[in-house]
């Protein structure tokens, strides 16, 4: 018999919806359609590790949470009262990683932006990220070595094995017969590893450099195993070794360019933000702890390598309008930079001409943008947004109401700690490997 509605008549009863008998609703896991930059050029080598509330509390207890910390609280007491056009103490390196960016400056010459209607998100964009992606492991590998020939050699290493210094190996070959004279010696990964094992009793300090020897052996496939101290550690093969060598130097590579690469931006959003500033000020820091850079290059990065950074992302957000990542519109600091604000009021700190409400004055910006970050960060917002200063920015409004530079940096601390490091929108992109630990 065939209902009058031409459907084919079924005997199953009712069942009620699952959301209606109180049942959890299954639901597909949410799949990513877009890659990042990092996810191009070091898929594999490093993690996201930020996924959920648990995790994040952990990011924030760790170590890694408090390195980024500390590097910029380092930063900040460097360049108080120094301005940007002053010279200050650079290694070579310095200039290495300012050619870095010097050549990403160039690529959007090559890459025009394309005619298309929307407000924010040229398509050219894409292109560009996509060459970027594709020069940067390149790039690093030139970086790293560079490094290696500015680096005296470890004495423990010898001609023709085919190592590469104690920064750039992720694989030791022989137990320390003795403890390292530097940290360029040393195998331990980050700078502020071994000044504290400094601090420990001689038999502790060998143990540790054991175990970071033994870690770097099991992350190169090949590399044999460091013996005990008292017993001769046999040569490896050359061709063995060389091999380990370059593909510590390709992983290292490849690690650190994970960072560069999330420092502009996302391709498939066309959008820019703290994240990705946080980024750059990781690889930074993974320079710094890793001992390519010198503790007295500190003030370059600050008052050198950032203002090249920040002009190539402007230019970058000028010419393919790239969306605010995360803004909160009007009640943020910005809607691109955190970091210029931080490090621009501790330079300000130091002196004593300019008061927080000079921001409003033309001609205070006009004359002193380029000494300074934070009076050269108020002039770009002034030049690409338009009305009243208060209605488009009324947080930074506010700050220049306060009655010191030293207020002002302290807070805008606290608030990047609280609405940059502190929230899951922002950092959950942020990847971990070696250099970078999730610890």
């Amino acid at each position: 018999m065939q209902p009058t509605g031409g459907m084919a008549s079924t005997n199953r009863p009712f069942e009620a919806p699952t959301f209606a008998m109180g049942k959890p609703v299954p639901r597909r896991p949410a799949q990513t359609s877009w890659r990042s930059g990092a996810d191009v050029v070091a898929e594999g080598i490093v993690q996201r590790r930020i996924t959920d509330g648990a995790t994040m509390q952990f990011w924030q207890r760790s170590n890694s949470h408090a390195d980024v910390l500390r590097f910029v609280t380092e930063l900040c007491a460097v360049i108080a009262g120094r301005r940007l056009t002053e010279a200050v103490p650079r290694s070579r390196m310095i200039d290495v990683v300012c050619d870095v960016l010097h050549e990403a400056s160039t690529w959007s010459d090559d890459v025009p932006p394309e005619r298309h209607a929307m407000r924010y998100g040229n398509p050219a964009f894409k292109k560009w990220h996509a060459k970027m992606c594709e020069r940067t492991p390149e790039l690093m590998r030139k970086l790293l070595e560079s490094a290696a020939t500015l680096t005296p050699t470890p004495v423990s290493q010898t001609a023709g094995s085919g190592a590469v210094p104690a920064v750039l190996s992720t694989a030791a070959t022989a137990a320390p017969s003795r403890l390292p004279g530097s940290f360029l010696e040393s195998a331990l990964t980050t700078r502020v590893e071994y000044e504290a094992s400094l601090r420990l009793p001689v038999e502790q300090r060998l143990a540790l450099e054991i175990a970071a020897r033994e870690r770097h052996a099991r992350a190169v496939p090949g590399t044999p195993m460091p013996v005990e101290p008292a017993a001769p550690a046999a040569a490896p093969p050359a061709e063995n070794a060389a091999a380990a060598s370059a593909e510590a130097l390709e992983r290292r590579a490849r690690e650190l360019g994970s960072y560069l690469a999330e420092s502009f931006g996302n391709a498939t959003r066309i959008d820019y933000g703290t994240g990705h500033e946080l980024a750059f000020l990781v690889w930074l820091l993974c320079l710094d702890r890793s001992g390519l850079l010198q503790a007295s290059d500190r003030p370059a990065l600050a008052l050198v390598v950032l203002p090249k950074y920040l002009a190539l992302m402007r230019t970058l957000q000028t010419t393919y309008m790239l969306e605010p990542a995360g803004s909160h519109g009007v009640w943020g600091l910005d809607d691109y930079q955190f970091v210029p604000f931080i490090l621009g009021a501790a330079q300000l700190a130091g002196q004593e001409r300019i008061e927080p409400t000079a921001i409003h004055s033309s001609e205070v910006l006009e004359e002193h943008g380029d000494a300074y970050l934070y009076l050269g960060a108020i002039r770009f917002i002034k030049t690409v947004k338009r009305g009243h200063f208060a209605e488009h920015s009324p947080v930074l409004n506010d700050i220049s109401h306060l009655e010191s530079w030293q207020r002002a940096a302290a807070g805008l601390m606290r608030m990047y700690q609280a609405e940059v490091l502190g929230k899951m929108v922002v950092v959950q992109h942020l990847p971990f490997g070696e250099l970078f630990k999730w610890a």
